[in-house]
């Protein structure tokens, strides 16, 4: 049985990161929300400065908070407190390193935009903290990006992006067209091929 702090809505995000990864559904819910306006803060600077990328590839706001509400998904069940970095550094990255994918990965196929468009790599990404100087390994978080959109179905997947999105069990299942007891289902499905996977890494 997993003891809880008598007040987790103040633990620190080191705390939650643990518990989340243990399973509590709280800890995760809290810390989505608590870098809800992270990700929407990354997500409008990325899709202002690279907007003639983003009207290339048909990308919108919403595309970009998307992806980076699962780069901070990946942010919260990849990171380990043994690399001498702050948790907010490690989301802040993975967050604006997994929008800046999709963008590519929309983009690959097409034409490049003239004009002197600012190169994919050198976006200087505004976060409510400064970044640290310290190297933060990217390979966990983008395990499990590739984990999220190979491994699930097509329902765990359009799932997973509403339940980041805070959409309620009632939500998700009315855009769905499927019965709450099935949004259920998939939410407990992910959360054993996430444990899964990270248990055979």
């Amino acid at each position: 049985m997993i003891s809880l702090p008598d007040d987790i809505i103040h633990s620190t995000d080191e705390v939650l990161v643990k518990l989340a990864q243990s399973g509590v559904l709280k800890a995760e819910k809290l810390l989505i929300e608590r870098y809800r306006e992270t990700v929407k803060i990354t997500a409008a600077a990325l899709a202002s400065s690279f907007a003639a990328y983003c009207a290339l590839a048909s990308l919108e706001f919403d595309d970009l908070f998307q992806e980076g509400l699962l780069g901070l998904l990946s942010a919260i069940y990849s990171f380990r407190d043994d690399k001498n970095t702050a948790f907010r550094t490690f989301a802040s990255k993975c967050i604006s390193n997994n929008i800046k994918t999709a963008i590519r990965s929309a983009t690959r196929e097409k034409h490049t935009p003239k004009g002197g468009v600012v190169s994919l790599n050198d976006i200087d990404i505004p976060s409510v903290t400064s970044l640290e100087d310290s190297i933060i390994s990217r390979e966990g978080a983008s395990g499990i990006n590739t984990f999220l959109k190979t491994e699930l179905s097509e329902l765990e997947f359009s799932v997973i992006r509403l339940y980041l999105a805070d959409n309620s069990y009632r939500e998700i299942a009315r855009k769905l067209s499927v019965s709450e007891k099935t949004v259920d289902n998939a939410i407990q499905r992910i959360r054993g091929k996430l444990s899964k996977f990270l248990n055979n890494k």
